[in-house]
C-alpha cells in the first residue's frame, strides 16, 4: 500500500497499468525516436505542446461512424 501512496492520487502511475505498461509507456517507447534523439531535446519544447496518434477506432465504430 505504501507503494501506491507515492504517485499521484488521481492519475496514479502513468507507466504502468497493473503489471503490464500503460498505453501511454507504449506509445512513448513507440514514437519517442519520432520527436527526438533524446529525452532532453523534449526540453526544447513548450510543456504545452501536445503530441497525439491518430484516433483509434473499434471493429464496432466503422459501421457506426460510416468509415
Amino acid at each position: 500500500m505504501q507503494h501506491h501512496q507515492k504517485f499521484h492520487k488521481v492519475w496514479g502511475q502513468l507507466m504502468k497499468t497493473g503489471y503490464q505498461n500503460s498505453r501511454f509507456a507504449h506509445q512513448v517507447e513507440r514514437f519517442a525516436c519520432l520527436y527526438c534523439s533524446q529525452v532532453t531535446d523534449f526540453g526544447l519544447y513548450s510543456p504545452n505542446k501536445y503530441y497525439r496518434p491518430s484516433e483509434d477506432y473499434m471493429p464496432h465504430e466503422f459501421d457506426v461512424l460510416g468509415l
